[in-house]
């Protein structure tokens, strides 16, 4: 019964569930969702996913790739992601260093790009506080026959559940195209 492995047990000298998992590789698999009711057809192609130890309070690293394509919405995209994990289960802990995340491909017949870097990302939901450290957004998509790049940078960022401090957030807008338009915010 998952209930009983998920539930503490109140007369347990110990009520943290175990967690260990020498590692996972996951190579060139194909995933087909084929929903007739819905019109939907979508896949993952060529899913490429490793980690390595998985265990409380082990630092291991996380790569995953595939394409995915699919009908509704009309999508072909490349997902790139890597970073290193840790997460600490009686604190509540997940921390993501070096985190990097991409994607570029077409969505409803638009040119999209995206790349998300963080130098560490780290949320405690017994505290209730979220933080990200190097945050570097950028994207690219197309709006009519014009082309539009957005980019973020929060170099620190803090947030509780009673308030939120950082440095400067920065970032542009820009539309390029007929008319050229670029506005920068902090």
């Amino acid at each position: 019964n998952i209930d009983d492995l998920l539930s503490a047990d109140k007369d347990s000298s110990s009520d943290q569930m175990q967690f260990d998992v020498q590692g996972i590789i996951i190579s060139n698999a194909d995933i087909t969702i084929n929903d007739a009711q819905n019109a939907l057809h979508a896949q993952a192609k060529n899913v490429q996913f490793t980690s390595g130890r998985l265990s409380d309070k082990t630092p291991t690293d996380l790569t995953f790739s595939a394409q995915l394509i699919s009908s509704k919405p009309q999508a072909d995209v490349q997902l790139n992601f890597f970073s290193k994990l840790y997460f600490d289960l009686q604190a509540q802990e997940l921390k993501l260093d070096q985190f990097n995340f991409s994607l570029k491909g077409v969505l409803e017949n638009k040119k999209l790009e995206s790349a998300i870097k963080a130098a560490a990302i780290q949320n405690n939901t017994t505290q209730q506080s979220f933080s990200v450290e190097g945050l570097d957004f950028k994207g690219q998509t197309q709006l009519g026959d014009d082309v539009v790049n957005i980019s973020l940078i929060a170099p620190s960022l803090q947030l509780n559940k009673s308030n939120a401090v950082g440095k400067t957030i920065t970032g542009d807008i820009k539309l390029m195209g007929k008319n050229n338009v670029k506005a920068n915010f902090t």
